[in-house]
């Protein structure tokens, strides 16, 4: 059901970007003397809550459906139920999703098997917190998502412009001027979650590896986001952690002389980290999670045979990537296909909407971005992204996401919202490398 926009919306709207703007002027003043940065501050703001009104516009006159709507019903049902019996809803609210099942008021119930599903469960329980300081309003609340989420990208913006002040006028495509990005993780969408909080992470990492600086704090806001990520979309943790390790193992083990020893810690860690992962995923996902790696192959498997059901075949965002996921040599095969259609399509003869339009225009610029990054630092790139574990691990990461959402994504409108990660740091990490490529200093 797509929610009403009233007048009432209009100004509970208007009294929250009064209030946003109030706060966002007040912390401009007190930090732009000392931070160049700064200087953008109102700016990126600004394009991120239009962002957030173009992502209410698109899903309300445009799409008129969408995963939005129903988290945002069941946070109104939760909202409801909130004044109609106050004990029950809170009750309700901090069960977990197995505990929920089982209970008498269930608010995903009648929304069918496909919602049915932790993360679901998880995140709308996220957007009721936001909805009852947007008063019911499916725009206030969106504006909400803009501006919580702006905070994320901001602080990964400016932490990584510390160590690179050079490139902070560049930095802000990435994070701030890629339409797409800009739009699909404005609202009330888990990716609009999820994209803060991994460039919270970023922030963290950075203050406590580089930066040396309220380390203590960094890292409970590490492990917080990393916890939140890990409920809302797991598979980015999975990726996100084992090369994690490409930017954090030098500087645990820059003080150890002995090379054979180094290696050794070095390739303990990584045992340790597989296998705590394969334990955190057998005992804190759902045993039908489509994350756990028992499930892996059946879930690709389903994805990729969506492609041969007539819906699909008739849709007009489909993509296929060609055969069915077996096994790990059926990904290896695909590995070239994936990065090609997570970072470069869909190419304009596949274009049918105007949504679809701008994600080949902008997939168009990316690749005559990388022809010419690779093209003029072809003599340094490999001294580069050695010399600086920050950038290896952004491009790493990147192409491994890529791989994964190419791989797990059947349409061209889901692509979008989960490639955004993917393309932001790959677009950081290019845009250092030309600097460090024109500085000559790497």
């Amino acid at each position: 059901m797509i929610p009403k926009t009233e007048w009432f919306d209009i100004l509970v709207s208007l009294f929250y970007l009064a209030v946003i703007y109030f706060i966002a002027f007040k912390v401009y003043k007190s930090k732009v003397q000392n931070n160049q940065s700064y200087q953008y501050f109102i700016l990126s703001l600004s394009l991120k809550l239009v962002g957030g009104l173009v992502f209410f516009l698109i899903s309300i006159y445009y799409y008129q459906r969408g995963d939005t709507f129903l988290y945002f019903e069941i946070a109104e049902n939760l909202r409801g139920n909130l004044f109609e019996d106050f004990n029950n809803t809170i009750s309700t609210f901090f069960s977990s999703y197995s505990e929920l099942k089982n209970s008498g008021y269930n608010p995903l119930e009648q929304y069918g098997f496909y919602y049915e599903r932790p993360t679901t469960w998880f995140f709308s329980r996220i957007v009721f917190l936001f909805n009852i300081l947007g008063m019911g309003s499916y725009l206030a609340t969106t504006i909400l998502f803009s501006s919580i989420s702006f905070i994320g990208l901001w602080l990964a913006y400016i932490s990584i412009t510390k160590i690179y002040p050079i490139v902070q006028k560049y930095l802000l495509v990435p994070f701030f001027l890629i339409p797409t990005a800009l739009i699909w993780s404005s609202g009330i969408l888990k990716d609009t979650i999820v994209v803060s909080l991994v460039c919270l992470l970023l922030f963290t990492m950075i203050n406590i590896l580089s930066l040396r600086k309220i380390i203590f704090w960094s890292g409970l806001i590490c492990v917080f986001s990393v916890v939140l990520i890990y409920y809302l979309k797991p598979i980015i943790i999975m990726v996100l952690l084992p090369i994690s390790l490409i930017w954090i193992l030098p500087f645990i083990t820059r003080k150890i002389s002995n090379k054979q020893k180094r290696r050794l810690f070095n390739f303990l860690i990584f045992i340790v980290l597989i296998g705590l992962g394969i334990i955190l995923n057998n005992f804190t996902t759902d045993v039908n999670s489509k994350y756990r790696i028992s499930n892996l192959f059946n879930t690709l498997k389903g994805f990729q045979t969506f492609h041969t059901m007539d819906v699909f075949a008739r849709g007009q965002n489909s993509y296929i990537l060609g055969g069915v996921v077996e096994n790990p040599i059926d990904i290896f095969y695909k590995v070239p296909s994936a990065i090609n259609v997570t970072f470069f399509r869909p190419y304009f003869w596949e274009v049918n909407n105007l949504p679809m339009l701008l994600g080949a225009l902008e997939s168009f610029l990316l690749l005559l971005f990388v022809v010419y990054i690779l093209f003029n630092t072809r003599k340094h790139l490999l001294k580069i992204l050695l010399k600086d574990n920050f950038i290896l691990f952004l491009i790493t990461f990147s192409i491994c996401f890529a791989i994964v959402v190419g791989v797990s994504s059947y349409n061209f409108g889901a692509l979008t919202r989960y490639k955004i990660t993917s393309i932001m740091l790959l677009l950081v990490g290019m845009i250092i490398i030309l600097q460090a490529n024109n500085s000559k200093k790497i």
